[in-house]
Formats: C-alpha cells, sequence, structure tokens
C-alpha cells in the first residue's frame, strides 16, 4: 500500500525496481505511479522473479517521505 499523507493538493509518485527476470527475459521498472493527496494506493502481489533484489529486498523509490508504504509477505503457497 502507498498513502500520500499530504493534507493539500500535492500528488507524490513511487517506483518499484526490476531486476533481470530470466523467464521473461525482461528487466522492467514497475512505475512511475502518481499517488494523489490524501489517496492510498495498492499494488497488486508481485512476483519475486523480476523484482526481489540481490540481498533479498524489494526496492522502491518514492518522490518524497509524504509517501508512506506498507508492505506485506504472502505465504509461498500463494500462486501469482
Amino acid at each position: 500500500y502507498f498513502k500520500n499523507t499530504n493534507g493539500t493538493s500535492t500528488a507524490r509518485t513511487f517506483t518499484v525496481k526490476g531486476v533481470p527476470d530470466k523467464k521473461l527475459g525482461r528487466a522492467v521498472d514497475l512505475g512511475p505511479y502518481s499517488v494523489p493527496a490524501g489517496e492510498t494506493h495498492f499494488v497488486p502481489p508481485l512476483p519475486l522473479e523480476g523484482f526481489l533484489q540481490d540481498d533479498g529486498c524489494l526496492y522502491v523509490d518514492v518522490s518524497n517521505a509524504e509517501l508512506q508504504i506498507s508492505a506485506q509477505r504472502l505465504p509461498a503457497n500463494v500462486p501469482l
């Protein structure tokens, strides 16, 4: 979830950083996406292949600290 805590009219952006995906043969970022002031956006579950970094983390770039992030790890048996 991405929540823009800015109370005025300033949108904030985020980008989920991609890594080379051997199955699909691509490396692509997800975004940038804009979240209007006061709104919350949801990103559907992402497959680990193509987004999990070498250190085991998911990297997200945000345009401002007013854009709060909440991430959940799904059980391994959830199909994507």
